[in-house]
């Protein structure tokens, strides 16, 4: 399996071949979903045992889920009362990982941003939905704004890989678009060799 490089004169190395790079785009969706839903459960696990003051989930609202869902799907969505960290920081960074999960498969940037905008708002409707309205703030800035932060992070990771990872390129991966690591692991592009550039 090859890659497109540039000329050695202009650069000495090349871009990794990344996981499903080549594969029908139906593989990388199948294989984000499942990493995006994996998250979403864990995710649902702390916030189901996460206080009040950290989930706005109502145990007592528990036997009332049918109800919520109805409410969900026949109501506009509600403006929410999140703090800042939530809807500023803790929603980006779920819409980057969904944007990633895709996009370091060697997706383009618009399957890219459709992908964490349909996985945005299923959280929104089906899972979230269970307890609550959905929320406007969590439609929009979760795909938007992650979709950015998603891109500035790919285009880093990308940039990072091409020599390897040193340890702090590495915490930056792991920390800030964990999607990259467990699509590719810490894999590098080797130095061009006799015009050649071999998936690691």
């Amino acid at each position: 399996m090859f890659l497109k490089h540039t000329p050695p004169h202009l650069d000495s190395t090349c871009k990794p071949i990344l996981r499903n790079q080549l594969a029908p785009f139906g593989r990388k969706f199948l294989r984000g979903t499942g990493l995006v839903l994996a998250s979403e459960a864990l995710e649902m696990t702390v916030l189901f045992l996460s206080p009040y003051s950290f989930s706005k989930w109502e145990r007592s609202q528990f036997p009332y889920i049918g109800k919520h869902y109805t409410e969900a799907f026949t109501k506009p969505p509600l403006l929410d009362n999140d703090g800042v960290f939530t809807n500023l920081f803790a929603h980006p960074y779920q819409g980057a990982f969904e944007y990633n999960c895709l996009r370091s498969q060697g997706a383009n940037i618009w399957q890219s941003v459709l992908f964490a905008a349909l996985h945005s708002t299923f959280w929104e409707y089906a899972i979230e939905g269970s307890e609550e309205r959905p929320s406007v703030q969590d439609l929009l800035i979760t795909p938007i704004a992650g979709s950015l932060l998603g891109e500035l992070v790919h285009f880093a990771t990308m940039r990072m890989s091409r020599n390897g990872f040193t340890w702090y390129e590495g915490l930056f991966v792991c920390l800030l678009n964990p999607a990259f690591l467990l699509n590719n692991g810490f894999k590098f592009a080797k130095p061009l060799k006799k015009n050649k550039c071999f998936n690691p």
